[in-house]
């Protein structure tokens, strides 16, 4: 005999009926029948169970989890995706598969997961969708179930033809009517062929124009421009070659923006400052603070600006022969060197004081010149930055054009300016930061020296390298 503890189910309610005694051929009975009435439910002796004899295997599941429930779902349950949902599914489509995306023709859609846990809300392609379903059907896709005269029919598929005269734009650029190609810029397969500043006007298919004029050049300012369009006034661009006689083209017609509505430039001066007008001061007086052009004075633009608040001696638009750039007159002793006058110095007096530039008024008389001779022995400052009484360089700091080359730190002594060089410009060493004088001696690994006695003690001089270790 076993004790069990059974449930009765009666529809959806169940009831622990408690412990009984049947026998092992009674249990099978019930396992075959499942008729729990034929279960003996009569009171139980207690005394009379030997507990060792129990089957620990008998129900593990209500050993473990006995809960006021019984679980709807039988134990050997197994109907997901046969397409009747059960209580413990939250959903059943049929199928054991994940789906990605709706059956094409349907734009969204719920289906279920392969093991019928999840709902899953999905999109799927159909025509319309801006995207060419290939492979159910779809020539092409304009985004749209409409025949919008594009070429794409509402059904998706193609339905342009070329020669049809109507430009059917997902597949054509012209359509004239025809499948040949009369040189009008269309060609036999319905796609524009025309190319400006070949020289042949290629005028359109009777819905576009594509070449007004074709001048076969890059000139945009004459009759034609680059866009194989004839010039007008206010396409913005100046035709001011060829037959074009435009002042200004701004592309609009404002008239009081600076350029007139007959691209013709409005009058300077009027006392009124336009879009191309720095200034206006209703006055034909051109050596003033503004000019008669209608621009700000400046020195530099040839016109001598003393009027108004202008201080210019003259104004040649650089230097001449009188006139200094800086609007002033040429002369010796300025301290501006003009060539077109003649300097080749200008020290900024008339007298003779050493530094290589002569004394003088004007070069027609010998001023402004340069004396300065390399290798007299005497520094002309204007020119030369030592003179060591030769023109050969020597090692001594002073080069063949009288310049100086010295170096402190290179290790090589350049004795017209220094005194020592250690191979460093730093105050340690045997020589001090400028090569003029000693230096505090002990200087650190790794900076450059002449001898030991640069490098603190404990460290050598690198007769390689020139550097203490």
């Amino acid at each position: 005999m076993r004790a069990l503890a059974f449930v009765i189910v009666f529809g959806a309610c169940s009831q622990v009926i408690g412990i009984d005694k049947f026998s092992t051929s009674d249990a099978a009975a019930v396992d075959a029948s499942g008729d729990a009435a034929t279960i003996d439910a009569s009171p139980i002796d207690a005394s009379t169970i030997d507990a060792s004899t129990i089957d620990a295997s008998v129900d593990a599941r209500a050993d473990a989890n006995v809960d006021a429930r019984v679980d709807a779902r039988p134990p050997d349950a197994n109907t997901c995706g046969d397409g009747a949902q059960q209580a413990w599914e939250a959903c059943d489509d049929g199928n054991n598969i994940t789906e990605t995306e709706c059956a094409y023709g349907t734009a969204s859609c719920a289906k279920c997961n392969s093991d019928c846990t999840a709902v899953l809300n999905l999109t799927g392609p159909y025509c319309g969708d801006n995207a060419i379903q290939s492979g159910s059907g779809e020539q092409c896709d304009d985004g749209n179930t409409v025949d919008s005269g594009n070429g794409c029919s509402a059904a998706c598929l193609k339905n342009a033809v070329c020669g049809n005269n109507k430009v059917e734009s997902l597949y054509e650029t012209c359509d004239d009517g025809n499948t040949s190609d009369s040189g009008n810029g269309c060609s036999a397969t319905c796609q524009r062929n025309d190319v400006c500043g070949d020289g042949i006007k290629q005028g359109g298919d009777g819905h576009n124009v594509f070449e007004q004029c074709d001048d076969a050049n890059q000139n945009n300012n004459d009759d034609c421009t680059n866009a194989c369009k004839t010039a007008i006034c206010q396409d913005g661009i100046l035709h001011n070659r060829g037959t074009g006689t435009e002042q200004c083209d701004d592309g609009n017609s404002i008239g009081t923006d600076g350029c007139k509505q007959d691209c013709t430039l409005p009058s300077c001066p009027n006392g009124t400052i336009n879009l191309y007008e720095q200034c206006d001061d209703n006055n034909t007086t051109t050596n003033d603070d503004c000019t008669n052009n209608c621009t700000n004075a400046v020195c530099g633009d040839g016109i001598r600006h003393n009027l108004g608040t202008g201080t210019e001696q003259c104004d040649t638009q650089g230097n001449s022969a009188t006139c200094d750039a800086d609007c002033t007159t040429a002369i010796c002793g300025d301290g501006y060197v003009n060539p077109a006058f003649g300097e080749q110095c200008d020290d900024g007096n008339t007298t003779n004081d050493g530094n290589g530039c002569s004394a003088g008024s004007s070069p027609s008389t010998g001023g402004c010149k340069k004396t300065a001779v390399c290798g007299d022995g005497t520094i002309q400052s204007l020119f030369e930055s030592c003179d060591d009484g030769n023109t050969v360089d020597n090692g001594n700091g002073c080069s063949a054009t009288c310049q100086r080359n010295d170096v402190c730190g290179d290790g090589l002594q350049q004795s017209l300016f220094e005194t020592c060089d250690d191979h460093n410009n730093l105050a340690c060493g045997t020589c001090n930061a400028t090569c003029s004088g000693a230096g505090s001696g002990g200087c650190p690994a790794g900076t450059g020296c002449n001898v030991t006695a640069d490098c603190v003690s404990g460290l050598t001089c690198s007769g390689a390298t020139h550097t203490c270790q």
